[in-house]
């Protein structure tokens, strides 16, 4: 009998490597089963030992004839719901008047820009791609004064915290199509 115990014992140990790591499980004595357990994201080992080989594992616990010893939880502070800062406009390619190739080209300074998601918008003018992300392409439809506003808004899930702000730039007349 014992030795049908140990296969059973050798069973749940098959079972289980593919959910938990596991050091070993031996049999004791006649009926015997022990299960030791790696905790996942911890370095705690949880073990048990049952008398009739009634022991079960799952990804964070050992049972053994019933009783469940289980892994600590591990409590994660979440990441704080903060406003999104004011960054910068950046314009690395002015816009001109009448638009033509290359338009005008924007982008927001900042260490934490792939922290946040934002939306562009314009008056006077069109945004012809990067409205949702940290730079955006502007085609302008006037001369003169133009706006850029942005929107950015918290990653974080369950925030919903925003910032909007703004900065002015002028299109200048493009000589070069003037020719």
């Amino acid at each position: 009998m014992r030795i049908n115990k140990y296969f059973q014992c050798l069973a749940v140990l098959t079972l289980i490597l593919g959910f938990a790591q596991f050091s070993h499980a031996i049999p004791q004595g006649p009926g015997d089963c022990y299960i030791q357990l790696q905790c996942p994201n911890d370095s705690t080992i949880v073990s048990c030992s049952g008398e009739t080989s009634s022991c079960h594992v799952g990804s964070d616990y050992v049972s053994c004839n019933g009783q469940r010893h289980e892994c600590p939880v591990i409590i994660v502070d979440p990441e704080p719901c903060v406003a999104p800062p004011v960054m910068d406009i950046v314009e690395s390619i002015p816009t001109y008047y009448p638009p033509m190739h290359p338009y005008g080209r924007y982008y927001l300074s900042g260490n934490s820009v792939d922290d946040y998601s934002y939306a562009w918008s314009v008056n006077y003018g069109e945004i012809l791609s990067g409205s949702t992300s940290g730079s955006a392409v502007i085609k302008s439809h006037s001369l003169g004064w133009f706006t850029i506003t942005i929107t950015a808004t918290s990653k974080v899930p369950g925030c919903t915290k925003t910032t909007q702000f703004s900065e002015n730039f002028y299109v200048d007349e493009d000589f070069r199509a003037i020719k």
